[in-house]
């Protein structure tokens, strides 16, 4: 059964949909544009975009039980 989001549901959504963008945008302008390769190591990235997606993933449960 689906139902609307509250407004601080939406807030908090947002919120960590932002984050996700600013991390994508931080990690494409990390690249060297002379090499191509990453300035920040794939750990760093993996690990923190794991973190991130894990609260929306979390948000999105509460959410839907």
């Amino acid at each position: 059964m689906s139902r609307l989001l509250t407004r601080t549901e939406r807030i908090e959504l947002r919120h960590h949909l932002q984050e996700l963008s600013e991390h994508a945008l931080t990690v494409r302008n990390a690249m060297d544009p002379v090499s191509g390769m990453m300035a920040v190591t794939d750990e760093a990235w993996l690990s923190q975009w794991k973190s991130l997606t894990a609260n929306i993933d979390s948000i999105t449960e509460s959410i839907m039980t």
